[in-house]
């Protein structure tokens, strides 16, 4: 992960080593009796992708019965997510699973302080632009909420993370 964000070319791929890496029994049963599956927010390749590239967990997730929730990022991250677009982390998930495996999106709709936005643009992170007809295109549903949380860093209010989540199970 380091050393992917210390690099300044862009990210096409990310593959496991070895490729025939077995997920573990715990987190497919943990799957197959899960009512909601949730991605994110995280880092797309070192944190998300990397964790659906185990085999069986792609089959396991599109299997379950489970309400797939996508949490996209709010902001961009050097290096690794640098001007990607909603839809593009979107279509990095795809591209490597095969599919959309996610049908639904949440999206932060809170606007950072201008102060912290200004931090956050000198170290080269930018709020990911949500691009919604593309997602749409997609046969994504996407879902806005106020989830921003923000104090000397922008990341989502776990509070209304989690109760947006769980209005999504319940829509």
């Amino acid at each position: 992960e380091t050393r992917i964000t210390a690099d300044t070319r862009r990210i096409c791929r990310v593959e496991l080593d070895p490729a025939d890496a077995h997920s573990l029994p715990e987190a497919l049963e943990a799957i197959r009796v899960a009512d909601i599956i949730t991605i994110g927010p995280g880092s797309l390749y070192t944190s998300l992708i990397a964790n659906l590239l185990p085999l069986e967990m792609v089959s396991a997730i599109r299997s379950s019965g489970a309400h797939k929730i996508y949490v996209q990022n709010i902001m961009t991250q050097p290096a690794e997510t640098s001007e990607m677009t909603m839809g593009n982390h979107i279509q990095a998930i795809t591209d490597h699973v095969g599919h959309v495996l996610f049908p639904n999106v949440l999206v932060n709709t809170l606007s950072p302080s201008n102060a912290i936005l200004r931090k956050y643009s000198e170290g080269n992170a930018h709020i990911v632009q949500a691009d919604e007809e593309r997602v749409r295109d997609m046969g994504i549903r996407i879902v806005k909420k106020d989830l921003l949380s923000e104090s000397d860093v922008i990341r989502h209010d776990t509070d209304l993370l989690a109760e947006a989540v769980l209005l999504l199970l319940l829509a």
